[in-house]
């Protein structure tokens, strides 16, 4: 059965709020939008408040008095408040759930009720302008028809915060930050950048600065960690070693950025993805120019060859992106993993695991501050190594299965 998603406007003193850099209206029907695969209709009381409404969202999806129902004609519905700050997997969960055409189901996160309703095509029925009025409104009339209690099992902890006053906001927006620790994160994103990164997204998240603005920050910094190191002096490496530790946490900002506002683009992917890779190359190649220069011979070749191997796993990645509708290669990667198995599975997991870029750039990082920068070489060579076989590999794959 299909969902269309109806979203409630927030009161009058939460009208024109912001969270993490977003409105309220905005963030709400983007999460039920995604949700139900289908754009998000805006439920307005009268003129005015269609008005205002249009502002945060497209006004060919705000609806006054019973249009709605002609726009749902035959759906179930989902019910979304907009002054309810909610994780948005659980929206998600609450739209895959099984729905009996008489029933009424919401969704609870781990520290309480979502606010969240998804109403059966038959449930419906009784449901008008009164019931709509408002969020308390609603859950009056939602809790009169006995409705299920969903309580969905995800791998981490699920929110849900009604905004009523500044203590509520400040939890709401510290949960958003928090349900950017993915759980694939490494040690090193989980226990040191992110600790870094998510105090900076917060700092700009009310401000100008966009996902691409920090992408391209990012990639400044490791052209300049790049430079300093040409320099060749154990200080200047050491120095180049934490900028390219710096370059590692901005490249969670932007993600968090991105995430938060939900300021998805494939354009932004591409550029994140491009933009760490060529930060790789010119960290890396610069040591390897360091490794020549101090007559590091082995040292220098180890990381001439894997740099070398790496770039054409680099090829092989942005090659097979084209057909993938995204930006992203690691989808790529990740795509061509879940098609392996048996043995070349487990080793593509624990090569991913061992070459997660946190934990490669922070030993980079510490290698450099006790004057071994260019020890790191040999690890790119296994690096380069690694994904190039498993690159070569696909590729045979694909062609003999044509």
């Amino acid at each position: 059965m299909s969902h269309r998603a109806l979203v409630l406007p927030p009161p009058e003193a939460w009208r024109h709020a912001k969270v993490a850099g977003m409105p309220l209206l905005a963030r709400a029907s983007r999460i039920a939008s995604a949700a139900t695969g289908a754009p998000a209709l805006v439920y307005a009381r009268d003129e005015a408040e269609s008005v205002s409404s249009s502002r945060d969202v497209d006004p060919s999806l705000v609806v006054r008095g019973g249009e709605w129902l002609e726009r749902t004609a035959g759906t179930s519905l989902l019910v979304l408040s907009s002054d309810v700050v909610v994780d948005k997997r659980i929206i998600e969960a609450l739209a895959r759930e099984p729905l009996d055409p008489a029933e009424v189901v919401t969704v609870e996160a781990t520290n309480g009720p979502s606010r969240a309703y998804l109403v059966g095509v038959d449930a419906r029925g009784s449901l008008g302008s009164r019931e709509l009025a408002s969020r308390e409104a609603f859950e009056t009339w939602a809790a009169s028809k006995s409705p299920r209690t969903l309580r969905p099992e995800l791998d981490t902890i699920s929110f849900a915060y009604v905004l009523t006053d500044a203590e509520s906001e400040r939890a709401a927006i510290t949960a958003l930050f928090q349900a950017c620790i993915k759980p694939i994160d490494g040690i090193v994103s989980r226990n040191i950048n992110r600790k870094l990164s998510i105090p900076i997204s917060r700092a700009l998240v009310n401000t100008f600065v966009t996902p691409n603005h920090v992408t391209a920050l990012s990639l400044l910094v490791a052209v300049g960690a790049a430079l300093v190191a040409l320099r060749g002096d154990m200080l200047s490496l050491a120095i180049a070693g934490g900028l390219f530790q710096l370059n590692s946490v901005l490249d969670g900002v932007d993600g968090e950025l991105a995430r938060v506002r939900w300021a998805f683009s494939k354009l932004g992917e591409f550029l994140d993805s491009i933009g760490d890779d060529l930060s790789n190359f010119a960290y890396f190649g610069a040591l390897d120019y360091v490794a020549f220069a101090h007559e590091q011979r082995l040292l220098g070749i180890a990381g001439a060859i894997g740099l070398v191997l790496w770039a054409l796993y680099i090829v092989f990645l942005y090659f097979n992106l084209r057909g993938s509708g995204g930006g992203d290669v690691m989808v790529v990667s990740q795509k061509a993993m879940n098609d392996s198995a048996g043995f070349w599975q487990r080793a593509i997991e624990v090569a991913r695991l061992l070459l997660r870029r946190d934990g490669f750039v922070f030993l980079a990082f510490l290698l450099a501050i006790v004057g071994r920068a260019t020890w790191i070489l040999p690890a790119v060579l296994v690096g380069g190594t690694s994904t190039f076989v498993f690159a070569a590999r696909e590729t045979v794959r694909k062609a003999f299965s044509k």
